[in-house]
């Protein structure tokens, strides 16, 4: 049978109707919500995950969507499109899935608690933060410049990292997300080292075992002060020659640290494997099953959740909730069904910063995990239940049993809480 020639043209988001066959969203799976990058738009909602997921632009097929073509219109691709006022319907079922893993539906009292109140470890962690960012803008300046590394420095900055997570698991993680504070280039290492020494310590990792975890994911991008600027900073899609040239980072890297005799065996493999998949996707090597160490795998999802959420030249990055469901899409295959459940144990179902609505029709902010009872977090209410801002926002803690008849219904977008989300949590 003779197929239609294609007929192919590039549209705005909003003039997307049901019935157009998207072809290309112009991004790589994991940045985009559908399985695949070509659909039929078959409700509404379809295109409300696309703004969603902040994407303003796509192609779409005429020949093979069944909707008059859109008239022509002024380009606007340059302007932002906002997430949608209310989550979408959608959000339900990824996000019903994501509870599962959560088997405790009660108030449940915390059998471990930190040693150190969230509160008082958040200004000691966002003073480590700062200084560790420092550190690596050195670092990296050193490496690019082809001057010796002082991995000691690095040690000493990875266990200060360490020392704050014994403390309370959850304050460096929370820090993450709550502002951008600075170049990607250099945040992401650190904030994957943060995750990563995070999940660690929820599995059990001894403190040399973290401290290695941590030297490998401070260095783990390291290979890409070797690649030529104009790919690192590009606003639009690679091509696939550039893609080819971006997967040389990690043996790049790896080669390049090779030659620091204070780097064990197990951290350069975080630099080197750090891309491998359990399903064999990944590279450079296409690794599978049980050929991934733990490392790997935990640097892996401390890799994909902080560049899903993290701004960049080319992805404004999503919000943190909705980075866990791309790492729940990849349960199973991407990553071992073990690993992304002890993930969602450390950071939340609805991680601090989640704006959330609850069965009252109070809307807030979740400021702190109870690790106890994931899906009764402590929450400020901002919006009373008549939909009116309240002059001072009140903190209710859903796992204290006088609360219990209270619970989250869903996430909502930050910008209908009318607040930034980390006035709530840093003061």
């Amino acid at each position: 049978m003779n197929q239609e020639p294609q007929q192919l043209k590039e549209i705005s988001v909003d003039e997307l109707k049901v019935g157009m066959y998207v072809q290309d969203v112009g991004r790589g799976w994991l940045y985009h919500p559908w399985l695949t990058k070509s659909k039929r738009i078959s409700t509404a909602e379809d295109i409300e995950k696309l703004k969603e997921y902040g994407i303003t632009r796509v192609v779409v097929d005429l020949a093979r969507g069944d909707a008059e073509e859109p008239a022509e219109q002024p380009d606007r691709s340059v302007q932002p499109v906002e997430p949608p006022e209310q989550a979408a319907p959608d959000n339900k079922e990824p996000q019903e899935e994501i509870e599962k893993v959560e088997r405790r539906k009660g108030s449940r009292p915390d059998k471990r608690p930190d040693s150190v109140p969230l509160e008082k470890e958040l200004p000691q962690a966002r003073e480590t933060y700062f200084e560790a960012l420092g550190l690596i803008r050195e670092f990296m300046a050193d490496i690019e410049a082809e001057r010796r590394v002082d991995i000691g420095e690095v040690y000493h900055m990875v266990d200060e990292i360490i020392d704050s997570v014994y403390r309370n698991r959850a304050a460096f993680a929370t820090l993450l997300k709550l502002r951008e504070y600075d170049d990607y280039i250099f945040a992401h290492p650190l904030n994957v080292t943060v995750l990563a020494l995070t999940l660690g310590r929820q599995v059990g990792l001894q403190p040399g075992q973290l401290r290695e975890l941590g030297l490998g994911t401070m260095f783990h991008d390291v290979g890409k002060a070797s690649l030529p600027p104009k790919i690192l900073i590009k606003p639009g899609k690679l091509t696939d020659e550039e893609f080819e040239i971006v997967k040389k980072h990690p043996v790049i890297g790896a080669k390049m640290m090779k030659q620091y005799p204070d780097i064990p065996p197990s951290s350069l493999r975080v630099i080197l494997y750090h891309h491998e998949r359990s399903d064999g996707s990944g590279y450079p090597k296409g690794l599978s099953g049980d050929q991934l160490d733990p490392f790997i795998i935990i640097s892996g999802l401390a890799d994909v959740f902080d560049a899903c959420s993290s701004k960049r030249v080319y992805n404004k990055g999503v919000l943190p909730y909705q980075a866990l469901r791309v790492i729940f899409r990849m349960r199973g295959t991407g990553f071992p069904q073990y690993w992304v459940d002890q993930f969602i144990f450390c950071m939340g179902i609805y991680p601090p910063g989640t704006g959330v609505q609850l069965n009252t029709g109070e809307i807030g902010v979740v400021t702190a995990i109870n690790f106890s009872s994931l899906l009764r977090p402590r929450v400020k209410i901002v919006i009373d239940t008549n939909g009116f801002p309240l002059a001072k926002p009140k903190l209710i803690d859903l796992n204290d049993p006088s609360f219990l008849q209270r619970e989250i219904i869903k996430p909502v977008p930050n910008q209908k809480l009318g607040i930034d989300p980390a006035t709530l949590i840093e003061t």
